[in-house]
């Protein structure tokens, strides 16, 4: 794995990160869904991590960082649906009444 937390991926990523939540924090007078500044940010890191990895000689570093956390992701996309249909059933029987 490179070290990027003191190059200009780093540094960069982080600024992007700041920006992405200056413009969640100011959603209201922009505005904007809190999710477009997020999603955008995201990508744009992945995207320099992806060229820097490139750049070291490393691609097949960058791709397993990436399918590692979209598998992640999916675990918890999965469990959530799992969790809300069950949560969703149970108030359709309802059982929460008292």
């Amino acid at each position: 794995m490179l070290d990027l937390t003191r190059s200009w991926v780093g540094y960069s990523s982080l600024a992007i990160f700041v920006v992405a939540y200056v413009f969640v924090i100011l959603e209201e007078s922009l505005e904007l869904r809190k999710s477009k500044p997020v999603l955008l940010a995201a990508g744009l890191i992945w995207a320099l991590i992806g060229l820097a990895y490139t750049a070291a000689g490393t691609p097949e570093l960058a791709k397993a960082a990436a399918e590692h956390t979209i598998y992640e992701y999916g675990e918890l996309f999965l469990f959530l649906i799992v969790a809300i249909t069950y949560v969703n059933t149970l108030e359709e029987r309802r059982v929460f009444e008292v």
